[in-house]
Order: C-alpha cells, then structure tokens, then sequence
C-alpha cells in the first residue's frame, strides 16, 4: 500500500510539473493553479511520507457508561447525550501545521511575484498603447450610444420603461444594482430609462443632487401609462415598468453574463472580464458628478490629504449583520490592504501605506488605528 501511495504521488507530480513547464504560455490562472496543486501536493507528500514513518496509535473511546473526561472539560449538561472525541486523541503534528502555513504563504508569494511579472509583460509587449487607445474607444462608444439613447428626438413619442428607485428597505448600494438591472434592460429593449429620484431618503433633489441627470430632454413620464413587465411589445411606443426585485419574468437573454455582441469580439480581446467591464459602463453614465459635488470632493480631499496610492475600504456592518451578512473579522481585510501594497511595492517605491476607511460601524476606527 506504501509503495503504491508512493507511486500515485510521484505520478501527480509529473503531471503537474509538465502541467506548469509546459502549459505557461495558456494563461496565468491556469498556470498559478498548476503551480499551487503543485505545493499542496508536496505537502500531503510530506505528511503521507510521515505518517507511513511515524504511524500513530489511536485509541478507542472507553465501552463502559462511566466517562473519562476530566472533571474541568465538563462545562454544561445537556438534556440529549452529545458524541465526545477521546482526551487521547493525537494533535497534529507540530511540523504539519507549520508547513501547511507555508505552502499557504508560498501560494500567495507566487502570485504577488507572476502578477508583477504578467503586468511587466503589458508593459513591454508593445501592445500598451493599443490597449488604452481601443479601452478609450470602446467606452466613448457605449457613452454615446447611451447618450443617444436616453435623449430621443421625441419624449413624447420615445419607447420608455421606468425605473422605481423609491422601493423601502434599500441601501444606496443595493439600489446603484437596481439602477444597473434597469439600464440592461433599457439598453436590451432599446427604450429610454425614466428615473424619478426626487425626495429619496428626504433629499428633495434626489440623486441629482450629486450627479447630471440622465437625461437632458425626456425627463417627464405619465406613471398611469406604465405597464407590467415587459410592456407592450405589440405597440409602436412602448412603455414598461421595471420590477423593482431585478427578478423579472420573463428573464430576458441580455441579462448577466451577457455583453452586447456587435462589440463582443474587441472587448474579450481587450478585457479580462468583458461582464465587469459592460457593467461598468452604466455606472460610469449614471453618476457624472455634476460640479458643485464635484467641487466638494476635491475640496475634501485636499483637506483630508487624500493622495495616490491608496486602498479604499466599505466595512458594513450594522443591521446587514442581522439578516443577510456574516461578521467578517477586520484582519481579513487588512490582509488584502497588505497583499496590495506588497505587490504595488514590487512595481514602485510606496512612500506611505494608506487607507481610505468607509464604514457605519464607529467601532471600526479605533480597530483599524491599532
């Protein structure tokens, strides 16, 4: 059984190894994973090797109704009988686990270091230039194409479909996503988003008291005139309303993950993730800051001495914990803020590590300031 274990682990590791020499140039996340089933093998090697050496004694729990647990490890009763692991169960090997730490940190190194590399090779590819100037011409496509679209020629008579920001219970977050369901649709259909914000969350001027409205000349609507999705297909003017849920039914094919086809070919070319950057889109059109809020950002970031580099964090927390989220300890953020920084270090000196906080949990500020 030894020998034959033996031979299975060897026989994964050339794969692997030919997996990671030979397939480097099919893409780095195939190539990291190759590499990383490659340090997880050596350690289940390492500790198969060990536990054939050193083979461990495990003792059966006592047959007879008297325990033999310690008098301390008894910490409450409970009304139905709970299995108990024996006292002389074995802990695992000391050198086990600080391997496991290891193979853990080593994954994380590799990818620090092939992320640097991958993004050296963006940089002397001699593809660069191409890459920003087609980015910039994808996006001015898409913008006008939405500008187009949310300024017909006749309001009046414009297909439209509305878009209910108003809906109880919602976060601004939650209803940026909604908005981001609404101009799938409106872009899939073809008609001109109706956004009424005004009096959302008390303010009178709703959204467009930080950002341009979206749009300059069909802003009015007659609410009485909606329809359930979809709409009216059948009529030359269409109007709709969007279900405030993003679950509509039917479920139309533009939705996630779909991206528009006339442009599909030049934005897988161009982007590692063609949905993230479709999406991006409309969130881009939504919220131009129109100047005054525009001048109070700048103004803010000059008094607070906001500069570049700088790691933006949302820990939300609050009444999320009470129904839809979990608890997530701020180590675990601040382990991202450091593989960033670890990584951005290997392209460029970082004077100073920064932190931009945004959080409705107080708490968090003297946490992070340790």
């Amino acid at each position: 059984m030894r020998a034959e274990s033996s031979g299975v682990v060897a026989s994964l590791g050339m794969q692997l190894m030919h997996c990671l020499v030979f397939k480097m140039a099919r893409g780095k996340l195939k190539s990291l994973l190759c590499l990383a089933s490659l340090l997880v093998l050596l350690f289940y090697s390492t500790m198969h090797s060990r536990s054939n050496t050193n083979p461990v004694r495990r003792t059966r729990p006592p047959s007879s109704g008297t325990s033999q647990i310690p008098a301390s490890l008894h910490v409450c009763k409970h009304p139905r009988p709970i299995a108990v692991v024996s006292a002389q169960m074995p802990e695992p090997f000391m050198e086990a686990e600080q391997m496991r730490r290891q193979v853990g940190r080593d994954v994380r190194h590799t990818w620090q270091v092939t992320s640097h590399d991958l993004t050296r090779l963006n940089e002397v590819d001699g593809f660069r230039e191409w890459r920003e100037k087609e980015a910039a011409a994808l996006s001015a496509l898409v913008q006008h194409r939405l500008h187009i679209l949310q300024n017909p020629p006749d309001c009046a008579s414009a297909k439209k479909i509305y878009c209910d920001f108003k809906a109880a219970g919602r976060g601004i977050g939650s209803q940026l996503h909604h908005l981001s369901y609404c101009f799938l649709a409106s872009y899939g259909t073809q008609r001109t988003l109706i956004l009424d914000t005004k009096n959302y969350n008390g303010n009178p001027e709703g959204l467009e008291t930080f950002f341009l409205p979206l749009s300059d000349t069909c802003t009015s609507y007659d609410k009485s005139q909606m329809v359930p999705w979809p709409g009216e297909r059948k009529e030359r003017f269409a109007r709709g309303a969007f279900p405030g849920m993003d679950r509509p039914n039917p479920r139309p094919n533009y939705f996630p993950k779909s991206i528009p086809k006339d442009i599909s070919e030049r934005l897988v070319r161009l982007h590692g993730d063609p949905f993230a950057w479709w999406m991006g889109q409309f969130f881009k059109y939504a919220m131009r800051m129109n100047k005054d809020f525009q001048d109070y950002i700048d103004n803010q970031a000059r008094e607070m001495g906001y500069e570049s580099p700088i790691v933006g964090l949302q820990i939300r927390r609050s009444d999320k914990l009470i129904h839809e989220a979990v608890y997530i300890d701020l180590s675990v953020y601040m382990e991202e803020v450091e593989g960033f920084y670890k990584q951005l270090e290997l392209r460029q000196p970082v004077a100073q590590r920064r932190v931009f906080l945004a959080t409705d949990d107080p708490n968090v500020i003297p946490e992070i300031k340790q």
